[in-house]
Order: C-alpha cells, then sequence, then structure tokens
C-alpha cells in the first residue's frame, strides 16, 4: 500500500502541475491588444496641432494609429471566433475599441468639435448666468431639460462651463449607451457571441458626429 501511495505521488503532481501551467499559460489575445493599444498611442501621441485638409483628422494620423486599431479589430474577431468567448476578454476590447474610436479626438483636439456644440454650451452658460431660461433669445430656451440638467452638472463638479468636459461626452455617452445595449441583448434570443457582435457593431457604426453632448446624446 505504502509502495502504491509513493508511486502515486509523482503522477498526481504531475498532473498539478499540468493543470496549473494551463491555468497560467498566456493567450495570444493577451499579447494583441496591449500591442494594438501600444502602436494606437505612439500613433495619437505623434499628432501635434494637426493642419487638417480635406480629408479631415484621418489623412493626419500616422500609421501606427492604423496599425494599433487593425491589431484590436484583428484580435475582437478572434475573441469571437472563441469556442467559450471570454466575456472578459471582450469588455477589454470592447473598452479599448470605444476609446480608439471615441478618444483620439479628445486627445489630439483642445476643444470639443463640432460648431453647433458652442449654441448647447451658450444656453448652458445663460441658464448659469441667470438661473432660468428666457424663451426670447432662440427656439433652444424653449427645451430647457438638457441645458437645466449641464448646468447643475457643473456646479455638482465644480466647473465653470460644459467646457471642461464636453470633448470627453461622446466617449462617456457611448460607454452607457453600451451598457445599456448589453442588457437590452441580453432580453433577445442571442448567443453569447451575438449579443457581442452586436455590440462592437454598434460602436464601430455610428463614431462620426453623433453623441456629441447634446439633449440627444443624453436622451438617448
Amino acid at each position: 500500500m505504502t509502495d502504491d501511495l509513493l508511486l502515486a505521488t509523482p503522477s498526481a503532481q504531475s498532473a498539478n502541475r499540468t493543470r496549473s501551467g494551463k491555468r497560467l499559460s498566456v493567450h495570444p489575445l493577451d499579447i494583441l491588444l496591449p500591442a494594438g493599444i501600444a502602436l494606437w498611442a505612439l500613433g495619437v501621441s505623434k499628432v501635434h496641432n494637426p493642419q487638417l485638409g480635406p480629408y479631415g483628422l484621418p489623412a493626419a494620423l500616422p500609421i501606427f494609429f492604423y496599425a494599433g486599431v487593425g491589431l484590436v479589430v484583428t484580435s475582437i474577431g478572434w475573441a469571437l471566433a472563441q469556442a467559450r468567448p471570454s466575456p472578459l476578454r471582450l469588455t477589454a476590447h470592447l473598452g479599448t475599441l470605444i476609446l480608439m474610436l471615441y478618444g483620439t479626438a479628445p486627445l489630439v483636439y483642445d476643444a470639443a468639435r463640432y460648431s453647433w456644440l458652442y449654441k448647447y454650451i451658450g444656453v448652458v452658460q445663460y441658464i448659469n448666468l441667470h438661473g432660468h431660461v428666457n424663451q426670447n433669445v432662440d427656439i433652444f430656451q424653449d427645451w430647457p431639460g438638457f441645458f437645466a440638467f449641464t448646468a447643475w452638472f457643473d456646479k455638482v463638479i465644480g466647473v465653470q462651463s460644459p467646457l471642461a468636459y464636453a470633448k470627453w461626452a461622446q466617449m462617456a455617452f457611448e460607454l452607457l449607451a453600451c451598457l445599456m445595449l448589453y442588457f437590452v441583448f441580453r432580453a433577445l434570443p442571442l448567443t453569447v457571441r451575438e449579443r457581442w457582435l452586436a455590440l462592437f457593431l454598434y460602436v464601430g457604426s455610428i463614431w462620426i458626429a453623433q453623441d456629441y453632448l447634446s439633449a440627444q446624446g443624453l436622451g438617448f
């Protein structure tokens, strides 16, 4: 009996080491994602006050930026193709894609984009100054809900105007929208892979001139 136990011990230890090795193994996805982020960050760091031409910011971004995005998209496809997709890895990929698509412009530009946004900020500033709307000024003051909420938010976080955070509003709205859509998709008869694919398609298809600091962005 003692000899049997002694003979069985190395095998058990070997099996434990094998299981431990499997748990500690590094998946290629864990390398592709950081590599993509590093290339994206390098590309963004090389853009300084770009002189934009007819093709805008995409033409001013270096090849490192696009290589980083390409690596992350490849990694997303690989993560979705796994037999058992990892929610943790997919969440990391989704957050990274949102950062790349919606965080690049705020990092490159000193101020928020879109000229019409500053009309909205003007209404918020009017409420901050006077404490109420004035319907004789313009039509925007006929719908004060969003502007009053933004003026209240300014006071809560202690800033003078929405200019302090307006350029990051789109990324914040997309993060909240994905959180909402995750629970919406869970209520539908979809597989795990289909739910995550829908989230990635949403993020990748609504990134131009959408969900800036506005009533429709907050309302959605």
